[in-house]
């Protein structure tokens, strides 16, 4: 089933009202920022949170659509709750705010995610 086939959660939960968007009746999520992505060839995507809205507003089908679509259709890997202060406050600094970005998975077998060993090189 394609992301755009599944209909929204229930407008009645309140959560769903709190992440709804102006602009329709679901959450403003990142099915719409996947084919931007896409579009640019993106490999890694991380950040200081999980990736996706909770709830999703495509219900029980989809309740993560960036872990769902991104992962399995994009083959884009995710780096979710990633602790930013300490690098934020050395571009802030520096100011610069490019550099190098190496992160190696622990090894394991059958699993699908792990911790790693992330490291910026300025």
């Amino acid at each position: 089933m394609r992301p755009q086939d599944h209909q929204p959660q229930s407008r009645a939960s309140p959560y769903f009202r709190t992440l709804t968007s102006s602009a329709g009746n679901r959450s403003p999520d990142v099915i719409d920022s996947l084919p931007f992505l896409r579009e640019r060839d993106v490999a890694v995507l991380g950040n200081d949170g999980v990736q996706d809205v909770q709830p999703s507003g495509y219900g029980p089908d989809l309740t993560r659509p960036m872990h769902t679509v991104g992962l399995v259709a994009l083959g884009l890997w995710l780096i979710d709750n990633m602790e930013l202060t300490e690098l934020a406050a050395v571009c802030r600094d520096e100011p610069h705010w490019e550099f190098f970005f190496a992160a190696l998975p622990w090894r394991m077998v059958g699993v699908t995610s792990s911790a790693s060993n992330p490291v910026a090189v300025f």
